[in-house]
């Protein structure tokens, strides 16, 4: 239950952020990661296709992190609701690390991926 709650929080989050209609920009640094030139937040990029090579996503709390998830997904899917859809968003502890996994489906192929985001550095956090 308390999974569930957890994972219903997230995605009311991410609902709020995006409904808000501003967008961020973002743009490569030399660590291949990207930075908000508006705030601290950002990620450091990696496939995001297993948990070992999870995108780290680095925020002060889930208000920025959450948004910098669909950002990366957006980057090598294309735009959602149109090349992909969100089939399925929870989260997984490992250890001392806890995870983001969005299951995704990709409407040109049919096929279903899963992307992991490494959200230890901001997990409980707003």
């Amino acid at each position: 239950m308390k999974t569930i709650l957890r994972n219903l929080f997230f995605l009311g989050m991410f609902v709020i952020l995006t409904s808000c209609g501003g967008s961020k920009s973002y743009s490569s640094v030399e660590n291949r990661s990207s930075k908000s030139s508006s705030s601290k937040a950002y990620y450091e990029e990696s496939s995001g296709l297993s948990m070992e090579d999870a995108v780290v996503i680095h925020a002060s709390g889930s208000m920025q992190g959450i948004p910098l998830e669909y950002e990366f997904v957006g980057k090598k899917e294309g735009q959602r609701g149109i090349d992909w859809g969100l089939v399925q968003q929870s989260l997984v502890h490992e250890g001392n690390k806890s995870y983001d996994v969005l299951v995704i489906k990709v409407f040109k192929t049919n096929e279903e991926k899963t992307y992991f985001f490494d959200i230890t550095n901001f997990f409980g956090k707003l």
